[in-house]
C-alpha cells in the first residue's frame, strides 16, 4: 500500500522538480532575480518532497527487510558539504549560521544515498529546532576504529522522555493525532 502511494506521489514530484530545473537551466537568463528565487524555492521544495517519499519507501523496505545497501568508496566530506548546501537556504531563512569543521577529504566504504539521507534528516532537525540567531556546527571525529559525524546546535534539545522513546517504532500516522 505504502509503496503504491509513494509511487503515485513520485510522478508529480518528479514533474515539479524537473520543470523547475529546466526553467533554471534554459530560461534563467530571461528571469528576474525574484522569479529565479521562487523557481529555486520550488526546486528545493520538490527535492525535499522527493526525499520524503524516498524515506517513506526506505522505511517500508527496512520493515520488510528488503533494503539493499550499495557500498562504494565515497568521500564523506563531499557528501556532508552537498547536504549542507541543499539545506543552506532553510538555515538562512531561519537566520541560522551553519559552521563546518571538516577535513578536506575522508574516504569510506558507504552507501552514499543512505548516509546522505541520514545526514540530511539530522541537519534538517537541527535547523528546524534551533531558534533564529542560533548555530549548527558540523564536524568529524576520526579514530582508527570509527568515524563520528558530530552535529551540534543551539536548539531546544530533547527531553529525557523523548530520549527514551527515540528509537521506538511508531506508526506513521501516530504523530498526526
Amino acid at each position: 500500500m505504502i509503496t503504491r502511494i509513494s509511487h503515485e506521489l513520485k510522478t508529480p514530484i518528479t514533474s515539479i522538480h524537473g520543470a523547475s530545473q529546466a526553467l533554471l537551466e534554459i530560461h534563467k537568463k530571461d528571469m528576474s532575480d525574484a522569479v529565479i528565487d521562487f523557481v529555486e524555492m520550488i526546486q528545493r521544495g520538490g527535492k525535499r518532497l522527493k526525499n520524503l517519499v524516498e524515506n517513506l519507501l526506505d522505511t517500508t523496505r527496512l520493515e520488510s527487510k528488503k533494503i539493499v545497501l550499495k557500498l562504494h568508496e565515497e568521500n564523506l566530506v563531499d557528501i556532508i558539504r552537498e547536504r549542507v548546501n541543499d539545506l543552506r537556504y532553510f538555515a538562512i531563512e531561519r537566520q541560522l549560521d551553519i559552521n563546518l569543521s571538516l577535513p578536506n577529504e575522508l574516504f569510506l566504504t558507504i552507501d552514499k544515498i543512505r548516509i546522505g539521507q541520514a545526514i540530511t534528516n539530522i541537519i534538517s532537525n537541527a535547523i528546524n529546532n534551533t531558534l533564529p540567531g542560533g548555530r549548527v556546527h558540523i564536524s568529524i571525529n576520526e579514530t582508527n576504529e570509527y568515524v563520528d559525524i558530530i552535529i551540534k546546535d543551539t536548539g531546544v534539545g530533547i527531553t529525557s522522555e523523548e530520549k527514551q522513546r527515540l528509537f521506538e517504532k511508531r506508526s506513521l500516522f501516530s504523530s498526526l493525532r
